[in-house]
């Protein structure tokens, strides 16, 4: 699942990206309210407008439970955005941890997402 909203962030398919959180999922973003999961595909269509977006992920740790009904991926991130302050690129690296829950059609979905920024966002040229 996780896979899937990786791929769908260079493509820039915010509906693609959106499907893997179950609409009561609770998100909490560095410098954003929490969310739920139902209004991921507004945030993310209003990334997707940022010309200088760009996004990178990797998991380091997939757990799931002997069940499968809940599991959870750790990770890293980085996103390039344009810092709305300076109106110029912006570096953010850090740590995420999202957890699953099988849901009722038997599919697995994103119930709480985490991120955590390493630093506070930097300029891309002092970090080139």
């Amino acid at each position: 699942m996780e896979e899937t909203a990786f791929q769908a962030w260079p493509a820039r398919n915010a509906a693609q990206v959106a499907a893997i959180y179950a609409p009561n999922a609770r998100t909490q973003f560095a410098n954003l309210p929490p969310m739920k999961g139902s209004d991921m595909e507004g945030l993310v269509k209003e990334m997707f407008a940022d010309p200088n977006l760009s996004a990178r992920f990797a998991h380091h740790r997939i757990e799931v439970s002997n069940s499968g009904d809940l599991g959870y991926v750790e990770g890293t991130y980085e996103f390039i955005t344009t810092d709305r302050k300076t109106n110029q690129p912006a570096r953010e690296k850090g740590r995420y941890l999202t957890i699953f829950a099988k849901q009722s059609g038997g599919t697995s979905k994103a119930i709480s997402d985490i991120s955590a920024p390493d630093v506070p966002p930097t300029p891309v040229e002092a970090v080139k």
